[in-house]
């Protein structure tokens, strides 16, 4: 009994832990969300904690690398700093954010840049996709909120009374 103790308690609780490989492996599409994900459409995907959204986007990467497409994949978690301009209040949400989206579009850049130089296939030539990766930094370097913003304030209040079950 001790054994299967220590081995449910050595299992990574989070995806981002496992190897990309044993990710894929133990994929089980529940609810056809892998379907959906595929669709050309937009999506947004979101859950708590340990709900599975890394796992199905392994998955789904490894799905579209399978046909010859790149993927690049973005842990925004790692974008910026935890304690800089994203959660200074001092500073105007807009500012804030408009912050955040181009460190996402300098991320985005630097993961097309890296998949193009390490690219041993010769599907791409970086001669030719430089120029538009700098034209994309430089626009994305621009980015501005211009003309007013709205900011909307809501409130949650939780009932402090007690609960019993039965």
């Amino acid at each position: 009994m001790r054994h299967l103790h220590q081995a449910i308690l050595s299992i990574c609780k989070r995806a981002e832990n496992y190897h990309r490989d044993d990710l894929i492996a133990s994929y089980v599409d529940v609810g056809h969300i892998f379907t959906v994900l595929s669709t050309p459409e937009n999506q947004v995907l979101f859950g708590r904690r340990g709900t599975g959204k890394t796992h199905v986007f392994a998955f789904l990467g490894n799905q579209v690398a399978s046909r010859g497409e790149t993927v690049i994949q973005l842990d925004l978690r790692t974008l910026g700093s935890s304690g800089g301009i994203y959660s200074d209040p001092n500073l105007p949400l807009s500012q804030r954010a408009t912050r955040l989206l181009v460190d996402a579009l300098q991320a985005i850049h630097d993961a097309i840049l890296e998949a193009t130089v390490e690219d041993t296939s010769g599907q791409y030539d970086l001669s030719v996709i430089a120029p538009h990766l700098d034209s994309f930094l430089e626009a994305a370097s621009e980015v501005a909120v211009i003309g007013p913003t709205e900011t909307e304030k809501t409130e949650v209040r939780r009932d402090e009374g007690s609960k019993s079950c039965g």
